[in-house]
């Protein structure tokens, strides 16, 4: 089906397998910094499907989670905590198979030392405040229990998740 990238005015741009570009689309009238793509969604027989997550915003550090169709319309939106990431390069967003299940989820660092999970429907189904600057994040499951991997500039902490609500 071709590639989406991100133009230097925060449109999405997808370029076809023939090598043409369609036209840019402008998501939530903000600027798109990053373009996430996951094995998040679930199609109707529940087998996994990627799925597209944006972050965007129009001033510095005012940001929001918008969640893409495949056609680049903007499904869902939520808003991050302000700020920027300054203690070192991360990639933000990560997805999760926190079920060990055919669903997976979104998760997201925010510059206030939060992570946020989310469905790819958008509904956002827990969050954690760690309070430090984060500079990594991964998961794991270990025996049946989900574990969410923090890392900071001075350590790297396996959060065990209990009695988490994920459906």
């Amino acid at each position: 089906r071709g590639v989406v990238a991100v133009d230097a005015r925060g449109r999405l741009v997808r370029v076809g397998a023939d090598g043409a570009a369609r036209p840019p689309v402008e998501v939530d009238g903000s600027r798109v910094q990053t373009l996430h793509a996951a094995p998040v969604g679930v199609t109707e027989a529940l087998e996994p499907a990627g799925a597209l997550l944006a972050i965007a915003g129009e001033a510095l550090g005012r940001t929001r989670l918008v969640g893409i169709s495949q056609d680049l319309a903007p499904r869902w939106g939520h808003d991050l905590p302000d700020g920027i990431h300054r203690d070192g390069p991360i990639e933000p967003v990560v997805w999760a198979d926190l079920l060990g299940s055919r669903r997976r989820q979104w998760l997201v660092a925010a510059p206030d030392g939060s992570v946020t999970i989310a469905w790819d429907d958008g509904r956002i189904v827990g969050h954690y405040a760690h309070g430090e600057p984060i500079v990594g994040l991964s998961s794991f499951v270990s025996g049946g229990v989900p574990h969410i991997v923090i890392a900071t500039r001075t350590a790297v902490e396996a959060l065990r998740m209990e009695d988490i609500a994920l459906d």
